[in-house]
Formats: C-alpha cells, structure tokens, sequence
C-alpha cells in the first residue's frame, strides 16, 4: 500500500462510521470533525457517494447540502462535480442529482416544503454556525439524518442544537504526523504595547490595537522577515484598521519592491485599493507569488490558496473557532503546494492587563472545548522519563495523591496522545482539593466525549443526572474509569466544570480547570532551567528547535518586563547581545556621575551612539530596568 493510501485512510475510517450510524438510526444528527486540510469535504462527499451506492439514497431520498458562505457552495460544487475525485473514487453517476448543495435561505424552503421526505439526509458544512436561529428549521425536521462538518475540535455555539454524537473525530495533531497538514512554526511577537481592553473581539474596543507606533511595528517586522514571510494574510477586526496598516505598509518602499501586492480586503465592492469586484481581487491575490493581503475576518472558511505560507494576527483573539479558522490558511496539503513546505503563524501580542484569558497555539492540540476557559498549559519534555518527572512536579504542586504514574500508557516517541487534567471543585483554590485524569491514548476520545458534553450541559442548564445518565448513559464504563460510577467523583467534576462557568459569567480568571498538553523538544536542560522564570517560556522553547535546525548561532537575553513581575526573553543576534552588554556597562558609569533626573538625557545620548543597530526598543526597555550584575544571556548550543 502506498504512503498516499496510509495518509488519508483515516477517511476511510471515518466514512465507516458514519454509514454505520445512519444504519443504526437514519435520522442520527452526527458529527465529522476534521481540522482544516484534512479533507472533511470530500470525506463527506466520499459518504454520500456510498450511501448511494447502497441505496439509502436514491431518486425520493436525496440528500440535500447547505452552507453559508457561496465560496463553500462552489468548493463543494467543485469537489462533487471533479473528474480526479470521480475517477479515484468512483463516483457514482447520479451523485450530481441526488446530492443538492444550496445556501442556507433555499435549503430552509426546500426542508420547509419537504412534506413528501424528498430528502432523507442533509449536511451542514461549517456547522458551528448552526446555533443561528435559522437553522432550527433542519433540526425540526425529525425524520431528516443529519451530518454536521467542523474543522473545530467541538462545537461552540452554547446553543439547544444537540447532535446525537460525533461519528468521527481526528485531531491536528494526528493529521500532523501523519503528514496530511503542516505544523506551522508558530512565533510571538510582542509589541510592547499597554493596551487596556476587556473585549479583543468588540468592534470599538479593536481600534485600540490601531495606532501607529503598533502598525509601524508590525510592518518593520514583515519587512524583517520578508524572505520567510512571501505570501501573507494579516487578521484585524476593522476597515479603519485594515487601511491604516496598508497605508503604513506604503510608507516602506521596498515592501511594494519586494512583494508583487500589498493590499487590503474588506466588505463590500469596493473593499479593497483598486476598487474592484471582490472576486476578481482576490484572484489577483491567488496569482502573486509573494503578496501581503489585510482583511478583516473576510478570508477564512472556504478560502483556499495553497500558496498562502504567513498567517498574522494582527489582533490577538479570545475566540477558539477564530483562530483556527485563521490559522487553517496557511496549513497546506504538502501533496498539492507549490511552495516551501515552512509556513508561520504570527501574533503579534501585547501587554494587557485586563484580558485573563486568550486563545494560543495550544488550543490546536487541547481538542477540548474553551466555553469554560480552561488553562492550557504547553508541557516540553525530552523524553519519556521527562515527561513522568515533570508529571510528578504538577503532582507536587497540587498535591494530587495516588497518581500511578509508573503504569501510564505512554509512547517512548510520540507524546501527542497522552494528556494531564487536573480541577478543582471548591469554591476557595486549595491545593489540597485537587483531582487529576491521566489521559493516555486509550482514555482520549472517552475524555473528549466526557467534558464536552458535561461542558455544553452546562451551558444549556442542563442537570447533572441528566447529562450522566443520558448523554454519556452507556459510555462511563470502561472507557470512563477513571471517573468510576460514584456519585461523589462524578459531582466533582461536575461541580469544578459549573464553579468555572460561574466565573467565566463574571469574566473572573479561571484556574480550576488546567489541561496539560506535552510536547517532545530537543532543547538542553540548562535552557529550561534558564527560561523558568519567563512568561514568553514556551514561545522561546517552540522556536528553538527550529533555529538549531537552520543553525541560528545567536543568544537569548533576558529582561524584566514593564508591565508585569516576570521577565522576558529575547532571541538576538550577536551585535544585538554585545550592544546590550556595552550598553549597560556604560550607562552604570554615567549613573553614577549623574543625578538621578538626567536618566533619560543619558540613555538618549547612548542610543544615538548606536543607532546603526538594528535594537528593537523593548530591549532599551528592559535594559534600563537592571544593572549590568542583573544581565543574563545564553550562548545556544
């Protein structure tokens, strides 16, 4: 068997499954949950075609497929109607008839009208949306079997649309490995920016993120970073944004030297600089080989440009189904790119005080719903036995007792299956009322199936009898051992999950619920040890591999911040590091011959002695905060 058959088998299993439900019950509302790249519409398309061929669907049982966007309709109409897909997997003839794709408006009519059941199965592609009121119609239809499609790893919508259950479910880090999508290497980049905002979704509250100094920011970095960084979508959540940032960018000739097009996308027909059809715009953005394109939350589902290698959040999200909708631009099937197979995901981040929560690269691989804002908490280990020390440091922590860590099921080489949840369901965080669940590969879709429906539960004021003894009635054995079937471990669990929700309701931190995800890293120890008391840890350990890959002999320099009680580390190069090693021997030799308010005079009059450098101010920010006995650096290996 080929690599190409391995790679995508996955769908096979998944088709399986679904046909397997809808012979169990033809009016099941199921779930197909596929990351984005992975394929899950032509999975679905791959489905009906054997349903088809079995003859659940024939000439008076169509089945009927509604989206929201017209790109979708058109990918979808596509992916039906190719030659390549029909010969590979041999379509059936009447796939074109007895598979209807319409918008949501004309599926409403036809479902409304469909008192002879013409159609007998429907499937809503991108189907988080489908808490809108005007899907109710679809659900209220109860002979209909339906099939829902997200790329998310649950669905959000806190909404009173159930499906019955998910039939399939994989997840990015399994399409990673096996080499359908590409991992990007995802970089933070923080402005130094104090930004005071609750809401980093609010229309009003996003133009604090517009100010100039922040755009020059972001455009310096591009420019930085233009050979890694050719073709690029930038994120931002206004107009006046978008054009803002397209105007800073033209402050910069060589950006418009370098890159074929730089350009915004907005709403509307005349939402972008040339004032054409929108379409025909983002055709001319499809063809440029090295383009930058702003957009705000236009691009996203059913974009597809395989050329695409830099997604940028120019606004950090709070919103799980955001960020990967973003992030999926720039996760290519390798078989079909004609480009480098590197692509970046940017965010550009700053100082904000009032946000305790925020959406991070961790949320790819948490699979676990973020209603209740759960930490995530990104664990890199060197090996197996790593991984079991650092498992006894978070017992310790939180004095978990009786955990078996020595009989966990735990790859020596892959940790992408195995995780850590640890909660709290006291209303006072005690350290000594913690319960923890060892996921291992076993227990993970039993896991998944567990906090997910207890989570929407929640969100439905549903009871928690109900959701144990209905929604997970018959799933709590083998599979959910580790809760057992006493009405206390379950109450605990329940308890902690409804004590987060309350807090999320008063926008209060959460930290009763914490999901350890562990990564396997090739970084010696002394650099751990080093980055312990830095915020922006996993971000500097996520990149290191990278760098040592493309033999980036530079140092890590770290710095108090100006916001918070912790430091921050940098990447630099080596006149970067030796400048701020001058830097601050000879500022302490003028503090000592100066009054203390001619600070600022003298820091001015050094930085004018190297304004050759290229030194980013955050680091003048952090150097006038110590004294040269303070100033750490690490030479990387």
């Amino acid at each position: 068997m080929s690599k190409q058959v391995d790679k995508y088998s996955f769908q096979d299993n998944a088709i399986k499954n679904i046909i397997a439900d809808f012979e169990d019950k033809p009016s099941s509302n199921l779930l197909l949950v596929i990351p984005t790249g992975g394929g899950k519409t032509l999975t679905a398309i791959r489905t009906i075609n054997e349903l088809i061929k079995n003859g659940s669907i024939d000439s008076k049982n169509k089945c009927l497929w509604i989206t929201h966007r017209l790109t979708l309709k058109e990918q979808t109409i596509g992916v039906r109607d190719s030659v390549n897909w029909k010969n590979k997997f041999n379509f059936d003839n009447q796939i074109k008839d007895l598979l209807q794709v319409e918008m949501v408006s004309k599926g409403i009519e036809l479902i409304e009208n469909n008192s002879d059941h013409n159609f007998k199965y429907l499937v809503i592609d991108e189907c988080h949306h489908s808490s809108a009121q005007s899907y109710k119609t679809f659900f209220e239809d109860k002979k209909l079997g339906i099939l829902g499609l997200t790329a998310t790893p649950t669905r959000l919508d806190k909404k009173d649309l159930f499906f019955d259950k998910t039939s399939y479910q994989i997840t990015f880090s399994k399409l990673v490995k096996k080499g359908v999508i590409i991992k990007p290497i995802f970089q933070t980049k923080n402005t130094n920016e104090l930004i005071t905002t609750s809401d980093t979704e609010s229309i009003k509250e996003s133009e604090k993120f517009n100010t100039y100094t922040r755009n020059e920011f972001i455009v310096k970095d591009i420019i930085a970073n233009k050979e890694d960084y050719s073709k690029i979508i930038i994120y931002v959540n206004t107009v006046k944004h978008s054009e803002a940032l397209y105007d800073m960018f033209n402050e910069f000739p060589i950006i418009n030297e370098y890159y074929d097009l730089v350009g915004y996308f907005n709403a509307g027909k005349r939402g972008n600089p040339l004032k054409i059809d929108p379409n025909e715009y983002l055709d001319k953005f499809k063809s440029a080989k090295k383009a930058i394109i702003i957009n705000t939350n236009m691009i996203s589902e059913g974009f597809d440009d395989p050329n695409v290698n830099t997604v940028a959040l120019a606004v950090p999200t709070s919103s799980l189904v955001k960020y990967i909708q973003c992030v999926g631009r720039a996760i290519r099937n390798p078989d079909q790119s004609t480009v480098s197979q590197e692509t970046f995901v940017v965010e550009y981040s700053d100082n904000m005080p009032n946000i305790s929560y925020r959406i991070t690269s961790g949320w790819l691989f948490a699979d676990i719903s973020d209603d209740l804002e759960p930490k995530i908490n990104d664990v890199f280990v060197r090996d197996k036995n790593d991984l079991k020390d650092k498992l006894k440091d978070i017992a310790h922590e939180f004095n978990i007792l009786n955990l078996d860590i020595k009989n966990l099921k735990i790859s020596e080489d892959d940790f992408d299956n195995f995780n850590f949840f640890i909660y709290s369901a006291v209303r006072s965080l005690d350290k000594n009322k913690w319960h923890a669940i060892s996921i291992d590969e076993d227990r993970k879709d039993y896991f998944l199936h567990l906090y997910n429906n207890i989570n929407h539960g929640i969100f439905n004021k549903v009871s928690p009898t109900s959701i144990f003894d209905h929604s997970l009635k018959g799933l709590i054995d083998p599979g959910f051992d580790f809760i057992k079937t006493t009405p206390r471990q379950k109450n605990n669990l329940y308890n902690a999950m409804h004590l987060a929700f309350k807090e999320t309701q008063v926008k209060e931190e959460v930290r009763r619920l914490q999901y350890f995800i562990f990564h396997k890293m090739d970084y010696p120890l002394e650099l751990e040890e080093f980055l312990k008391d830095c915020f922006n840890r996993d971000a500097i350990l996520a990149e290191f591999k990278q760098r040592k890959k493309e033999d980036l002999r530079s140092y890590i320099l770290k710095f108090p911040s100006k916001i918070i009680e912790e430091n921050e580390a940098y990447y630099c190069t080596n006149e970067q590091f030796h400048f701020c090693e001058e830097f601050l021997l000879k500022l302490e030799e003028k503090i000592n011959n100066h009054k203390p308010y001619e600070v600022n005079s003298i820091i001015e009059s050094l930085l004018n002695d190297y304004n050759s450098f290229d030194i980013p101010i955050r680091f003048i920010d952090g150097l006038c905060l110590i004294n040269r006995d303070k100033l750490k650096y690490f030479i990387k290996i």
